[in-house]
């Protein structure tokens, strides 16, 4: 393990699901810090969930088959990783059976409380940081402060208690056009845990401007809190030439769940005051009416959801990548359109970084929206990234700073 002044420095990783495809866990390995990793669900490396994943394609399974055997990543030896398998399945399955955004919650406090458990019986070895997820660490935390551990809490979405806040507005303005959104309560089960582990935590690591705020409105420590944007280790596409003839129409791509949340419904109203050529492509799973969707058949084409694989041929597609939505963490779409090399266009609520690139508009704004479109398509060049966006946004930028993060806590605290 490496080490800080003479101080071993070994971090112990607990992460319900798959979050950002094991960035974490895998950068600590890189690095000599992990100790262990904990999670609820591991197929690389494991012969037995490749068999499972050849019976559900052919039991016409193929999508679940997919998900099931990417959990997990080669990077990481599996004898750092101890996973509760038969919890995560009973998770998985209780998130299928409910609907309602209160049944959601219930059901992941409840699981996160057994998980955390599970890890406290488990042992952390010689790890001297335990290192969670917001709303899902409350149980570790409090155990791990009575053993003076170092508690990291990784901060990937803005405070819960703000989301109704920041969705409230929208869906106001849309009645009926995402029948089954349920604004969640300010102060339900996964606020307060989530509050909890703020006073708990000793650093909390926020990856955009919007969730550091969200945590000060929410009442939270902001003291704690450090910016640590995100990294992508998407294929750089920056260089490849998009060469536009000056009649051609401007290809305007989203990606990301078609849904109010994501200011879908805004990027609508924006396209229908557009005066330029242009064609619009939406990607993702779309939870808006469908009978709303039709009416604007002719202003987007509406994708759905593609697997992962398919993702980067839209991004190629595009001139332009818009992202309006209304309350994210980071959303990892901005630095994966980034990285191809398109002009980005988000909200500050979306956590897209400060880079040259990107173009913030106020969220929920169409006036705003639609005049940045009309912008960057006269300007393009110059709204394009360049190479320092480039290394802002690569994933062993993010490394270092989480690293150099910890070296220097464990230097100050130990």
């Amino acid at each position: 393990m490496e080490e800080a002044n003479g101080q071993s420095i070994s971090v112990c990783v607990a992460q319900l699901g798959a979050r950002r495809h094991y960035i974490i866990p895998l950068l600590l390995e890189k690095a000599g810090m992990l100790e262990k990793f904990y999670t609820d669900g591991y197929a690389v490396g494991r012969p037995f969930f490749g068999r499972i994943a050849r019976v559900l394609k052919l039991f016409g399974f193929p999508k679940i088959a997919s998900r099931l055997i990417s959990r997990g990543h080669t990077g990481i030896p599996f004898s750092r990783v101890r996973s509760f398998d038969g919890l995560g399945l009973r998770h998985a399955i209780a998130r299928r059976l409910v609907k309602d955004t209160a049944a959601r919650t219930r059901n992941f406090c409840h699981f996160s409380s057994i998980f955390n458990h599970r890890v406290i019986a488990a042992g952390y070895g010689e790890a001297s940081i335990i290192y969670g997820f917001n709303g899902a660490s409350l149980e570790l935390f409090q155990h791990a402060k009575t053993l003076g551990k170092i508690c990291y809490l990784d901060q990937t979405m803005a405070a819960r208690s703000v989301m109704a806040r920041e969705l409230s507005e929208a869906v106001t303005n849309f009645p009926n056009w995402q029948p089954n959104l349920s604004l969640p309560k300010g102060n339900d089960m996964r606020s307060g845990r989530e509050k909890l582990e703020w006073a708990l935590a000793d650093r909390i690591l926020c990856p955009s401007h919007f969730v550091m705020d969200s945590i000060a409105r929410a009442g939270g420590p902001l003291e704690k809190c450090v910016l640590v944007p995100f990294g992508t280790d998407a294929q750089i596409r920056v260089h490849r030439q998009r060469y536009r003839k000056p009649d051609s129409p401007l290809r305007i791509l989203f990606v990301g769940e078609v849904g109010i949340r994501k200011g879908v419904p805004y990027l609508l109203k924006a396209l229908a005051k557009l005066s330029l050529p242009y064609e619009c492509k939406i990607v993702g799973p779309i939870e808006l009416d469908s009978a709303i969707l039709e009416k604007y058949d002719d202003l987007a084409s509406f994708v759905g959801a593609v697997p992962r694989s398919e993702v980067q041929s839209f991004y190629d597609w595009a001139d332009l990548f818009v992202l309006p939505s209304l309350f994210e963490g980071s959303a990892g779409v901005n630095l994966e359109a980034l990285a191809s090399g398109l002009p980005v266009i988000a909200t500050p609520n979306s956590g897209a970084p400060s880079v040259k690139g990107v173009k913030f508009v106020k969220a929920r704004s169409v006036i705003e929206l639609s005049e940045a479109i009309h912008q960057v398509d006269k300007e393009y060049e110059s709204f394009r990234p360049d190479m320092f966006t480039l290394r802002e946004i690569s994933v062993e930028n993010y490394q270092r700073k989480i690293i150099s993060l910890i070296n220097r806590d464990i230097s100050l605290w130990v």
